[in-house]
């Protein structure tokens, strides 16, 4: 059967064996091999300043100019697509107003297809409609006080 799992109940103090032993290996991995570092870096640094003559002022240079050779690829390669876009919007603004006209021709053309055939398809209802109209018109035609113009006849209109 499945019973719930009890809960795991840590300690509340530390276990100073081993806390010890983290401290040491904290300060022999991480701490020691930072400080050894950092010391070689400044000693470094306090030589290139102390013995400094033209040569370290030409690697210098060169260092400089290895370090600007990337940043200005990527910006000549920015540039350039940057100029590829402002020539092509250019092109594109330029012959907008021809295809706009072309575009607008052929809706025109559209428009007149479907309005040609929307007659077509209405002409026989709106013929039937109207001989309907004039046949009502002709066997019902209006009496006295009944016109739908007005409600007086033109006899009594005098």
């Amino acid at each position: 059967m499945n019973t719930p799992m009890q809960p795991v109940k840590t300690p509340k103090e530390r276990n100073q064996e081993t806390w010890k032993r983290h401290r040491q290996e904290v300060f022999k991995q991480i701490t020691l091999p930072l400080i050894i570092g950092g010391s070689i870096l400044g000693l470094i640094s306090v030589l290139v300043i102390l013995g400094s003559n033209m040569e370290i002022s030409r690697w210098a240079d060169i260092s400089v100019i290895w370090l600007i050779i990337p940043a200005f690829f990527f910006t000549f390669l920015a540039m350039l697509i940057l100029a590829g876009l402002v020539y092509l919007t250019v092109r594109i603004i330029v012959s907008l107003p021809f295809i706009s006209y072309q575009i607008l021709l052929k809706f025109r053309e559209v428009h007149a297809a479907i309005r040609m055939v929307s007659d077509r398809v209405t002409a026989p209802v709106i013929k039937a409609a109207g001989i309907n109209a004039s046949i009502r018109a002709a066997i019902f035609w209006p009496t006295k006080g009944k016109t739908s113009a007005s409600r007086q006849s033109v006899s009594e209109r005098k």
